[in-house]
């Protein structure tokens, strides 16, 4: 392996003292071909085994827990939709569970202000009841009071009358008989 090291020093030498003198770019120099090979070779060589043994194992180990990140993420997501879907079918249930209790309650708040309004106006009916029969006793007595009155005012007027276009006085008694007699045919 020296010998080739050897060969490969005397022959680059050779290419660069033959580069001096055609001014051309060693590299495109064939005689320096198969040492630009063997050092590209190495250099891949060393390149691969850098990036296989060290680069891509760390660069799959960032990817691989990216993705276990991620797909945790995606379980605590899912497992959030859960509770929250569950918390809100629990708020839906409640929200239901309110509003019948509101209907429960109102209809037992209007059913009791019903009963208090029916038996305040009973009361009120009872009171206007006595008031008006009161009333009717109040007018039935006054009524009567005129009624005796109109019979007084009526004997009385009689009485003047016959005194006055016949000049005969007639008793209390005979004109009240006349004019009970009178109003009987009517």
């Amino acid at each position: 392996m020296l010998l080739f090291l050897e060969d490969l020093n005397v022959t680059a030498e050779q290419s660069l003292a033959k580069a001096e003198f055609t001014g051309g770019m060693p590299q495109l120099d064939f005689a320096s071909y198969p040492s630009q090979i063997f050092w590209l070779a190495i250099a891949f060589g060393i390149l691969y085994v850098a990036l296989s043994r060290l680069l891509i194992p760390r660069i799959g180990g960032v990817l691989e827990e990216r993705r276990d990140r991620i797909a945790d993420d995606l379980d605590v997501a899912a497992r959030m939709k859960i509770d929250a879907d569950a918390a809100l079918v629990a708020y839906e249930k409640s929200l239901k569970d309110a509003a019948a209790r509101a209907h429960v309650i109102a209809a037992e708040n209007r059913n009791k202000i019903n009963m208090e309004i029916a038996t305040e106006i009973e009361a009120q009916d009872l009171k206007l009841a006595e008031i008006a029969a009161s009333a009717e006793a109040e007018i039935s007595q006054a009524q009567q009071k005129a009624l005796s009155n109109v019979a007084t005012l009526a004997n009385t007027a009689v009485k003047e009358m016959i005194t006055k276009l016949t000049g005969t006085k007639l008793s209390a008694t005979d004109i009240t008989k006349a004019m009970t007699s009178v109003a009987g045919k009517n």
